[in-house]
């Protein structure tokens, strides 16, 4: 096929959507995964999401709109698999001969060289994937007037018009719910209205029927952490993480999320491992000395700090992090690093400029000639 006729073929599914997937704004192809059944209610779905917002604020437990949509998921997989192992069966029944083996075990080498039989240019293909393209899904059908529909809402979308695109695209998702564009757009209007909550209901939906596209679960996760849902968010974090193992982006919010819901331990492993790769980011050793020292670790906390100023400079820190140093110092009772770090940040740091008044502060309280003076009082860790 031309290049030509493929991007007809893409332009046709990005318009249709259905089982083979859609194009993202990077222009990577994606797998739909379908949720709904026909006749299943769309309004029920998200009044469900509703309720469990609702029940969120006022504190009570409840299950959050991923585990709605995972369970969902889980039973469509599941239904998907018994089909499938049911249908392997009875192709495996016809392939039965009189030697009481399938066609796929006579050709397997070691049962055919028992049986007498030789194979000739039957070898094992090894190293022919499936090429790009070389076997597409068939699209799920697709009324005329749903495609008109779709068409009409991207007009609408590119002009602004977000009420009318909603309605339309609240139609489509009535007459087809499987397709994943719609949602997707659904939430960037709700973000662009400033509506978080719906924006992250449609944002979600659209990220489990397209789980490859990491863009949405940013997104979701983003609304996700906007709205307090902080293990829903940490879930699509999750999510990208499986699939791109170097997006320390994620890695970071993730770790941050992690601390917040009390893993303070796993936030700290996490930052170490951050802390490596972005040897240059000052805030991350901040960050991992905080986490330390909640731990009761203050010593670690140190060792985070001390890494990356030897490694980078004075120059390349500031007065947060020469307090957080020097307070940790003292936690330890090492009044003399207390002193020289602030002496050396005075020299280097501030050598055009007053000292800070808090780092003043610090020196006054720890000079050894005042060690009868009240004991440092416990400084604000700050992670900017």
């Amino acid at each position: 096929m031309q290049g030509g006729e493929d991007e007809a073929v893409d332009d046709e599914a990005l318009l249709c959507g259905g089982e083979e997937g859609y194009t993202s704004e990077e222009g990577e192809e994606h797998e739909a995964t379908p949720f709904f059944k026909d006749g299943e209610d769309l309004d029920h779905l998200l009044q469900s999401f509703g309720q469990i917002h609702a029940d969120a604020k006022q504190g009570k437990q409840t299950v959050l709109p991923t585990d709605l949509l995972t369970a969902k998921q889980k039973a469509t997989e599941e239904q998907e698999a018994e089909r499938q192992a049911s249908a392997s069966q009875r192709r495996s029944s016809r392939r039965k001969n009189v030697f009481g083996a399938t066609t796929d075990e006579i050709w397997d080498e070691s049962v055919a060289q028992r049986i007498g039989l030789s194979m000739p240019g039957r070898g094992r293909r090894r190293g022919r994937g499936k090429g790009k393209g070389s076997r597409r899904k068939a699209m799920q059908a697709v009324p005329e007037d749903v495609s008109a529909n779709l068409g009409k809402a991207n007009l609408l979308y590119a002009n602004k018009r977000w009420d009318d695109c909603r309605v339309v695209l609240m139609e489509v998702i009535r007459r087809v719910p499987n397709l994943p564009e719609p949602y997707r757009t659904l939430g960037l209007i709700h973000e662009e209205q400033g509506n978080v909550e719906q924006a992250m209901n449609f944002l979600i939906i659209a990220a489990r029927m397209t789980p490859k596209d990491l863009d949405l679960w940013r997104r979701a996760a983003k609304f996700s952490t906007m709205n307090g849902f902080n293990e829903q968010s940490i879930i699509c974090l999750k999510e990208i993480l499986k699939r791109d193992k170097e997006d320390w982006d994620a890695k970071w919010d993730l770790a941050v999320l992690m601390s917040e819901i009390g893993e303070t331990r796993k936030a700290a492993d996490d930052f170490e491992k951050i802390a490596k790769a972005w040897p240059g980011d000052r805030e991350a050793p901040q960050v991992l000395a905080q986490l330390w020292h909640t731990l009761g670790h203050p010593d670690r906390g140190i060792q985070a700090l001390e890494t990356f100023l030897h490694r980078q400079g004075m120059l390349a820190v500031d007065a947060t992090f020469i307090n957080l140093l020097a307070e940790l110092y003292g936690e330890t009772g090492d009044c003399n690093k207390v002193l020289q770090v602030i002496t050396q940040a005075e020299q280097e740091l501030f050598s055009e400029e007053p000292l800070p008044p808090e780092l003043q502060k610090i020196r006054h309280l720890r000079d050894p000639e005042k060690r009868d003076a009240p004991t440092m009082p416990s400084l604000a860790m700050s992670s900017s």
